[in-house]
C-alpha cells in the first residue's frame, strides 16, 4: 500500500464522516504534509483524525474488551446515532451470548445490522491498534466511502466480524489469504531462525484460526482486514510477552519514544558481540525542547545504529503498524527479502534502517 494511498484514504474518511467540519480534514492534511512520505506522519495524522472526530462527537472509541453496555452507551452519545434503531434483540443477546468468545464482535455486528435497517451504517476506523473507532454514516454513502478508503474504514454488519453462523457467511478476515500464508512462515524463518515454538503457533493461526482463538482467546483482536489476525499474531509471537516466549525478537516503540528508551530496549535484542554499540553518548544527555527535533534526533540515532549493525553483518528492520513501529534484527544478507515479505504480507510499511540509502524492494520479486 503506497504512502499516497494511505494519505488520501485518511482525508477521505475525514471528509466523509465530518462533511460539515472541513477543519478536521484540513488538520489531517496539515499533519500528514508536515513531513511528506514518512510513515510516522501517517500514524500521527490518524491520531489527529480520531481525536478530532471524538471531540466532535462523531466517533466512539472502544476497546474490544469493553462491555456491550458501555459500547452501547458510547454509540448512543454520538450526534449521528440513529434513534430509530431497534434494541429488542439486546435482552436475548445478554442472555445467550455475554460470555461467548467472539460475543463482543457479534454484538457489534448486531448493532450494525439494526442500524443499517434504519438507514445508518456502522463503520470502524482503523486506528492502527487493537482499539476501535466506531461511527455511523448514511447507508446510501457507505459503499462508496468504504471502497475509496477500504484500508482505513470497514463496514460492520452480520458476518463481517465473526464466524458465528445463523445463515451468515463465515467471516473472511479470520482466514488469511494465500499471499499471507506464503509470506509469514518465510518471514518467521528470517526473524526467528531455529524457533520451532514460534513456527508452530504461526502454523496454527494460518491453518485453523478458530482453533487458535479457542486456545488463545487473548489474541482475539478486532481485526481490520484479511490476514490481520495472523499478521498481529506473528508480531505478538516475536515479542514473546503474551506467550512467555524468551528471548524477545522484536521490540515495540511509539513515535514519541526517546533515544534512551529505544537504546535500552534494543539492547535486549543484541547478541553479546554487539553490546558495545550501546554507548552512553546516546539518550540520557539529550535534552530537546521541541518534539519535532526529538523525532529528528531519534531518526538519526536509528540510522547510525542501523549502519553499525550492518557493518557487523546484521540488519535493523523496522515494521510500521499504526501509530508505532517494531524493531528487530536479522542477518544482513536476508534484510531485503525480509522487507519484501513484510510488504507482501500486508504490513503498513517496512524498511531496513541506516544512513546508506537502500531502495524498497519489489514485492513481486522472487
Amino acid at each position: 500500500m503506497s504512502w499516497e494511498f494511505e494519505r488520501d484514504a485518511l482525508i477521505e474518511v475525514a471528509t466523509a464522516l465530518a462533511p460539515d467540519r472541513p477543519t478536521i480534514a484540513h488538520a489531517v492534511m496539515d499533519r500528514v504534509s508536515a513531513d511528506s512520505g514518512k510513515p510516522y506522519q501517517l500514524a500521527r495524522a490518524r491520531m489527529v483524525l480520531v481525536d478530532q472526530l471524538d471531540d466532535a462527537g462523531l466517533v466512539a472509541l472502544i476497546n474490544y474488551r469493553d462491555g456491550s453496555e458501555y459500547i452501547a452507551g458510547r454509540l448512543q452519545q454520538l450526534s449521528t446515532y440513529p434513534t430509530a434503531m431497534a434494541w429488542d434483540w439486546y435482552e436475548h443477546f445478554l442472555r445467550d451470548l455475554p460470555d461467548l468468545k467472539g460475543g463482543m464482535k457479534r454484538f457489534l455486528e448486531l448493532v450494525g445490522e439494526h442500524s443499517y435497517a434504519v438507514g445508518s451504517a456502522l463503520v470502524n476506523i482503523d486506528t492502527g491498534s487493537d482499539a476501535g473507532a466506531l461511527a455511523f454514516v448514511p447507508t446510501e454513502q457507505v459503499s462508496g466511502i468504504v471502497e475509496r478508503a477500504r484500508h482505513s474504514l470497514s463496514l460492520i454488519r452480520l458476518g463481517t466480524m465473526t464466524a458465528i453462523q445463523d445463515d451468515v457467511p463465515a467471516f473472511p478476515q479470520l482466514q488469511a489469504p494465500d499471499v499471507v500464508c506464503t509470506a509469514l512462515p518465510q518471514l518467521a524463518e528470517i526473524l526467528a531462525p531455529n524457533r520451532p515454538d514460534i513456527m508452530e503457533l504461526l502454523r496454527l493461526v494460518l491453518d485453523d484460526p478458530r482453533a487458535y482463538l479457542d486456545a488463545y482467546p487473548a489474541m482475539d483482536y478486532l481485526c481490520s482486514g484479511e490476514g490481520d489476525l495472523a499478521r498481529r499474531g506473528l508480531l505478538a509471537m516475536l515479542h514473546g510477552t503474551d506467550w512467555g516466549i524468551s528471548p524477545a525478537l522484536l521490540e515495540y516503540f511509539d513515535w514519541r519514544d526517546d533515544i534512551e528508551t529505544i537504546r535500552e530496549q534494543l539492547g535486549r535484542l543484541c547478541p553479546p558481540e554487539l553490546s558495545s554499540l550501546w554507548s552512553a553518548e546516546y539518550g540520557s544527555a539529550i535534552n530537546i525542547a521541541d518534539p519535532q527535533d526529538r523525532v529528528t534526533e531519534t531518526s538519526t540515532f536509528l540510522k547510525e545504529t542501523g549502519d553499525q549493525f550492518h557493518r557487523l553483518g546484521f540488519a535493523l528492520v523496522s515494521i510500521t503498524v499504526g501509530d508505532g513501529y517494531h524493531l528487530g534484527l536479522c542477518q544482513a544478507a536476508d534484510a531485503e527479502r525480509a522487507v519484501r515479505l513484510l510488504l507482501s504480507a500486508g504490513y503498513d510499511a517496512a524498511e531496513t534502517l541506516g544512513t546508506t540509502t537502500r531502495p524498497t524492494p519489489d514485492v513481486n520479486a522472487p
